[in-house]
């Protein structure tokens, strides 16, 4: 997790930290408010536009794996990746993935949690072979700068370390998937695990994660939002008392 954390842009406990990442943040700002401005401008594509429509698409593929939000903007291409694919995959229904997402995995199928899990160590897999090969690149520099051809050990470690990032970017975005695909089959199994009443469309469960968010963060509830929290009736199981009855015959 700290490495992930220290590849994502959260530096803010280093030397320096705060202003290499505002420094870094910009070249984001910069390719986000791009995005946006081709977006607008090729909103209309005029058939046949091949050249527009690939400019287009090329922008939203951007926007897609950017926040939304231009001050969530992060200082490297996976801390975007990850923030925007893993707050995507709990707005729709209004759920905080940071509190829901623990008492949603108890309801996860065996399968479901395999692959969640694939995905991530895949991640952490290109994440630690990027921080190795960066530090390796580092030391190669620092003992063959005076001994000459020797010096393309180090350019082999940073090629190692770019592609290792490029997979890792790749992975968070196949973690995200995965993980957008969970709650998306799973987010009711969260008011059966709950016990409450399964809302009766989007747009009430959205108004009910919203009550839910806050109660995971242990904020006390105002009488309207206690209002909203209905507890669903216990289901009687019957298996065991029908067991024991007797047919006709053998009474």
């Amino acid at each position: 997790m700290p490495l992930i954390q220290l590849v994502e842009g959260y530096w803010g406990g280093l030397p320096l930290g705060p202003k290499l990442a505002n420094r870094a943040t910009k070249r984001f700002q910069r390719e986000w408010s791009r995005a946006q401005a081709d977006s607008r401008r090729t909103r209309t594509v005029p058939p046949g536009d091949w050249a527009t429509k690939n400019i287009r698409s090329a922008a939203q593929l951007r926007l897609d794996w950017l926040p939304e939000r231009e001050e969530d903007l992060r200082p490297t291409a996976l801390g975007n990746t990850l923030w925007r694919g893993e707050t995507r995959a709990g707005q729709r229904y209004g759920l905080e993935l940071a509190v829901a997402w623990p008492r949603l995995i108890p309801s996860l199928t065996p399968d479901v949690l395999a692959e969640l899990n694939d995905r991530r160590n895949q991640l952490d897999a290109a994440v630690r072979l990027c921080v190795t090969s960066g530090i390796a690149t580092a030391a190669s520099i620092g003992l063959l700068l005076w001994h000459g051809p020797w010096l393309f050990l180090a350019l082999a470690t940073y090629l190692l370390c770019w592609a290792c990032y490029r997979a890792a970017i790749a992975a968070a975005r196949g973690f995200s998937t995965s993980l957008a695909a969970a709650v998306d089959l799973y987010h009711l199994q969260l008011f059966d695990a709950l016990s409450l009443d399964r809302p009766v469309d989007i747009t009430q469960e959205r108004k009910l994660n919203a009550v839910l968010t806050k109660l995971f963060r242990g904020v006390v509830l105002g009488k309207q939002g206690e209002s909203m929290i209905h507890y669903a009736p216990p289901k009687i199981d019957n298996t065991a008392e029908s067991g024991t009855k007797l047919s006709p015959g053998q009474q």
